[in-house]
């Protein structure tokens, strides 16, 4: 049996009633759900009882994975992933009328339409000012609702106003670079447009006009060390410092649960192999639609006598286990020598056997980086 949620509250409890679990049988085996859930407001009662261990007091290993919408987390629902989907009414509808299978709308959690908001650019005074412009929302979404009922109430015919398809994490900057006019869609998107726009209300550094800004305070701090660590390293190396990098990639619904578990396993592999407590930080250098390349910094102190052992040792694994967990086995740095036998289980077989011929007929001595992407 699996379920959805039109929108959450009320969380473990609910969770153990409604499958029939009584306290003493989930302590004796916590049963495991995933929760398949967007970064809303309205889900805000998921994220306090993770927090607070109140699933776990109820006998329940929750695995909570984030979509950019209800919508997109229907799709990887109706492939036959997860347990519980916690959407907005408008796609649980839908889903129910449209699929055939066992599925059931169990709670309606929260009634509150101040969770959604409209946003849109100065120009924008009233409804009529919309006539021949574009909206976006997340079509199929209770956002995408709001849209239709909005023009509706206001007179104004919804096929004068274009409506564009766009993710959440999409919208703030499609409106700040003009692509858009506005956009309706759920908190906390609406307000973090607020923050990145400030032609639409958001307050700006005023350092942002000087060309130079980037190279003072704290954006100037990070550059000139980013730059100049590469510089050091010859020098780190020879007093035992470990110093390094690696990067990888994930989507958006599984990037939190991913970041914590590669951030535990390269903590654990430092003070495994050098016998010292080191550090792991991690950036989003690239983001995207699906989502982000997590960029990933480690350190410690190495025995410089197997230096070079325990320093390939720290990354062999913090690579294996990316890729173990999902995550791809490079990002911008691209495949080399090293990463070729991970690359090896990610890549298609077809595509290599493709390669293969494009280098028979532009590299047919194999003179061009032999060996590091196909077998030469």
């Amino acid at each position: 049996m699996r379920y959805m949620f039109k929108v959450f509250a009320g969380a473990a409890a609910l969770g153990a009633a409604t499958l029939g679990l009584t306290v003493a049988q989930a302590q004796q085996a916590p049963l495991k759900l995933t929760l398949f859930g967007q970064p809303s407001v309205n889900n805000d009662s998921v994220w306090m009882a993770l927090e607070r261990g109140f699933y776990k007091e109820e006998g329940l290993d929750i695995t909570y994975r984030l979509f950019p919408s209800g919508t997109t987390a229907f799709q990887a629902f109706q492939s036959g992933q997860g347990d519980i989907v916690l959407t907005g009414d408008l796609p649980s509808v839908q889903y129910f009328f449209r699929v055939k299978g066992d599925y059931r709308t169990i709670a309606a959690i929260e009634r509150d339409a101040k969770g959604y908001v409209a946003v849109a650019a100065k120009d924008i005074k009233t409804p009529k000012d919309l006539v021949g412009k574009t909206v976006a929302t997340r079509v199929g979404s209770t956002g995408s609702w709001f849209v239709s009922e909005y023009l509706t109430k206001n007179g104004i015919d919804p096929r004068t106003v274009t409506v564009k398809n766009l993710d959440t994490q999409i919208l703030p900057t499609a409106l700040c670079g003009g692509e858009i006019a506005a956009f309706f869609i759920w908190q906390p998107v609406g307000s973090r447009a607020l923050e990145i726009c400030r032609d639409h209300g958001g307050v700006a550094d005023p350092a942002d006009d000087d060309e130079n800004a980037h190279r003072s305070g704290a954006a100037g701090a990070w550059r000139n060390k980013f730059i100049r660590a590469p510089h050091y390293g010859e020098h780190a190396a020879a007093r035992g410092i470990l110093s390094s990098t690696f990067e990888t990639s994930m989507t958006w619904d599984r990037v939190r649960d991913f970041h914590k578990k590669i951030t535990a396993i390269a903590r654990d592999t430092i003070k495994r192999v050098t016998g010292r407590d080191g550090t792991v930080t991690c950036r989003f250098t690239h983001v995207y639609p699906d989502g982000p390349c997590l960029y990933f910094t480690f350190g410690g102190i190495l025995d410089k006598r197997i230096a070079l052992e325990q320093f390939m040792e720290v990354l062999s694994t913090c690579t294996a286990a990316a890729v173990e967990h999902g995550g791809t086995t490079t990002h911008h740095h691209a495949v080399g020598r090293f990463h070729r036998p991970f690359y090896d289980k990610q890549r298609p077989e077809l595509f290599a056997r493709a390669l293969r011929g494009a280098k028979r007929e532009l590299d047919p001595k194999g003179m061009m980086n032999p060996g590091v992407l196909i077998d030469p």
